[in-house]
């Protein structure tokens, strides 16, 4: 589950997460790619490389205003 106060630019299409660099990563509607820059540890790496879906929860006054379950890619190298 990745949670945001901020609304986002335009729809999400797909997570990537690469093990190799412990990226995480949104995809948006245009292909644009935005690295979240979160550091992931190993022992979270180990467990979101056994993920196979992201919920998106945004939160307005600490109220959920929308929430999106998408896809994620993981990638090896």
């Amino acid at each position: 589950m990745i949670v945001h106060r901020e609304p986002l630019a335009s729809d999400i299409q797909w997570v990537e997460f690469n093990k190799a660099t412990r990226a995480l990563s949104l995809v948006h509607e245009d292909g644009v790619t935005q690295d979240l820059g979160i550091d992931v540890s190993e022992k979270a790496a180990n467990n979101i490389s056994q993920g196979q879906e992201v919920t998106l929860v945004h939160f307005t006054n600490k109220i959920v205003s929308s929430h999106q379950t998408i896809v994620m890619i993981i990638h090896e190298d």
